[in-house]
């Protein structure tokens, strides 16, 4: 996997942890109120944007396989 394609990777592994500790923070954080989890929703949605991979990494990643490199 090259350079572009690896980051890729590992940033969509990023996110699937972010999200994983935004479902667990939502179930045993919330204790009946609004604001948490409201909260919660936007500070991962935050941390999901800025790791979210660029058109670069996500078309490397995507072709990592084609030989012809389209």
């Amino acid at each position: 996997m090259t350079g572009s394609a690896g980051r890729a990777a590992v940033k969509f592994i990023g996110i699937g942890g972010i999200v994983l500790f935004w479902g667990l923070a939502l179930a045993y954080g919330s204790q009946g109120g609004v604001f948490r989890p409201f909260l919660y929703t936007v500070a991962c949605g935050v941390c999901v944007v800025m790791l979210w991979p660029n058109q670069a990494d996500g078309d490397a990643l995507i072709n990592r396989g084609n030989d012809d490199g389209a």
